[in-house]
């Protein structure tokens, strides 16, 4: 039985992994506007883009052993992200680093940054419109 829960968790991995790949693929292929959209809504509207032609991705010249590392920094920093509280993954989305770190020159038009984030997708249960 292990030897089946080894196969299947190894299967796994790679369906992440593979998962991960075609994701990042296809952000490449978005568009401002359709970046916006996707990031507001969680999906791109029709019509899709058309998948990157072979070669054009920046991920298709690493090899495998690159490819292995940067989808586990990915997941990394994932569970991360996860494990924060709401405020927190606020704070870092408005701001760009985590609440207890130092911060830099970027913090004057955090305020101003926010407003335009809650004004270009609305508001939501992390970012509610009219508040800050």
């Amino acid at each position: 039985m292990s030897d089946f829960k080894s196969r299947f968790e190894k299967l796994e991995k790679e369906y992440r992994f593979r998962e991960w790949f075609h994701f990042q693929r296809y952000f490449e292929s978005l568009n401002y506007e359709q970046l916006v959209y996707f990031a507001r809504y969680g999906f791109c509207e029709d019509p899709q883009p058309h998948p990157l032609p072979l070669g054009s991705s920046k991920l298709d010249g690493l090899d495998r052993k690159r490819l292995l590392e940067l989808w586990q920094e990915n997941e990394r920093w994932g569970e991360m992200f996860d494990r924060r509280k709401a405020e927190d993954q606020k704070f870092f989305c408005v701001h760009g680093y985590w609440p207890e770190q130092a911060c830099g020159t970027e913090c004057a038009g955090s305020t101003e940054r926010e407003d335009d984030i809650q004004d270009d997708f609305g508001g939501n249960n992390v970012f509610p419109k009219g508040t800050q």
